[in-house]
């Protein structure tokens, strides 16, 4: 019930922060939504852990959540 909270919680702050850079003319809707999207992803990220998962936040964990991973085992090579 609090990771299905969490999420709506994110969801309802990516759409609050979303219309209201639009609406006060503040950003064009894509950065908007990008902005918004980074926002509820880091809320989305705190939520979870700290509450959904009782857990404690980690460095290790937070540079794995903002950096893309080094190698893929699902890229595909060519032959």
């Amino acid at each position: 019930m609090r990771f299905a909270l969490s999420g709506v919680a994110a969801t309802l702050l990516h759409v609050t922060t979303a219309s209201t850079l639009i609406a006060w003319d503040l950003a064009s809707p894509m950065l908007a939504n990008g902005v918004a999207f980074i926002t509820a992803t880091g809320c989305s990220y705190l939520l979870n852990t700290l509450w959904s998962f009782s857990s404690r936040l980690h460095r290790k964990n937070l540079a794995r959540l903002r950096t893309p991973p080094k190698n893929s085992s699902t890229e595909s090579s060519e032959a």
